[in-house]
């Protein structure tokens, strides 16, 4: 048995209107799969919280207000969570008990919902640009959509969903740019949107580079992994996580420091923090 089938002229494996409306049918499977953790918020959703909180007040990117710092691990996921709470009433109030919801967790559960369905599609979508048979692909998407761990930390409040369909949709794009031809730019800008998520996303851009390289012909080798790097440059990653911060770090520590720094007074008074 073979994973791939005689491809059609643009490159993937026939796709027909019953394999959409199945994908649809996993994407609403990967959405139930969540319901069991609504009510769940982990600790270190309230530094996220915290940061998004400052944001819509006016206070900056900080912890403590109006101290700006790069405490947050996960810039971009601030940035949603704060662009969104923009438009929800409330979301820059402080809870009155930590028996309350914060508006802002809400506003985080939802943007992971539709991070979790977006890998789902990411996931059929990299399996189509490699030329799998349709219900391989549709296996590929099922496995996500019923991933214990991604269901756990998908409404979590957490950027992890985000991460997801962004490294997700990054292996599409990739696939489907070294199989085709294509320019890399849109699978680097993902993955520099990635690096302002998570900073491993770091370890899967020098993977992607490697790909490139290998998978090009010897005259245009540079020209694509550049075509990749130039990707990443437009996403704006190198601007919060290049050497602008290398001085901060020397003054104040490195990320994971502050982070835990941070984790440690929100821990007194979760969803309360002033």
């Amino acid at each position: 048995m073979t994973l791939a089938r005689p491809a059609t002229p643009d490159g993937e494996a026939l796709w027909r209107p019953r394999h959409a409306a199945i994908l649809a049918l996993i994407v609403l499977l990967a959405l139930a799969h969540l319901l069991p953790f609504l009510g769940y918020l982990t600790d270190d959703t309230f530094i996220h919280l915290q940061f998004a909180k400052h944001l819509l007040r006016g206070d900056g990117f900080s912890f403590n207000a109006g101290v700006p710092t790069y405490g947050d691990t996960s810039p971009l996921w601030v940035f949603l969570l704060a662009g969104a709470g923009a438009f929800v009433p409330g979301a820059s109030v402080t809870p009155a008990g930590l028996a309350a919801m914060p508006p802002l967790a809400a506003v985080a559960k939802i943007w992971g919902a539709l991070f979790t369905a977006l890998a789902v599609l990411a996931m059929a979508s990299a399996a189509r640009a490699l030329g799998w048979q349709p219900r391989f692909a549709l296996t590929a998407a099922a496995m996500v959509a019923l991933h214990a761990w991604a269901a756990r930390w998908g409404i979590s409040g957490m950027e992890t969903p985000l991460a997801l369909a962004l490294s997700t949709a990054a292996f599409a794009l990739l696939a489907r740019a070294l199989i085709r031809g294509r320019s890399l730019i849109a699978a680097g800008i993902v993955l520099g949107a990635g690096i302002l998520v998570r900073p491993e996303f770091l370890l899967l851009l020098a993977l992607a580079a490697a790909a490139a390289a290998w998978g090009s012909a010897p005259g245009s080798r540079a020209r694509r992994v550049g075509s990749l790097v130039g990707g990443v440059a437009r996403s704006g990653a190198n601007d919060l996580r290049g050497p602008r911060i290398a001085p901060h770090h020397a003054r104040h520590g490195s990320d994971a420091d502050r982070a835990r720094g941070a984790r440690a007074r929100v821990a007194p008074s979760v969803g309360c923090v002033a």
